[in-house]
């Protein structure tokens, strides 16, 4: 069976505990597909940080920031496949077409989005 990395950056809370049992939770969609991945045999480990050296199959980037920091990208690029590791930059400049400046000849309303992500 195959062994997972998910790298997280230190200051996020990927999953925590809660309720009279002390269940593992989280907010993200992929701990309950960890979840299931671990019923079927296979190894998962949080990595907190940049610190620690596992040894696994396969490492999933998932730093919960729009651009993820070049300390993460190369801790990454260290394992033999990493998934998101072309997704390090998901601002709305970098990802959309839909972008439109001054002299553009737009006259609709438009949404105005900064390049700072939740709470700043």
């Amino acid at each position: 069976m195959a062994r997972i990395a998910v790298i997280t950056h230190e200051f996020d809370r990927f999953q925590s505990r809660r309720g009279l049992l002390l269940r593992r939770d989280s907010p993200y969609m992929l701990f309950d597909l960890l979840e299931e991945l671990k019923r079927r045999g296979h190894s998962v480990r949080i990595l907190a940080g940049t610190a620690a050296r596992p040894e696994a199959d396969i490492a999933v980037l998932h730093v919960d920031a729009t651009v993820t920091p070049a300390e993460y990208v190369e801790y990454a690029r260290a394992f033999p496949f990493c998934l998101n590791i072309g997704a390090t930059d998901i601002s709305k400049r970098r990802v959309s077409g839909a972008v439109i400046g001054r002299g553009d000849g737009w006259q609709g309303p438009v949404i105005v989005k900064s390049s700072l992500n939740n709470l700043g």
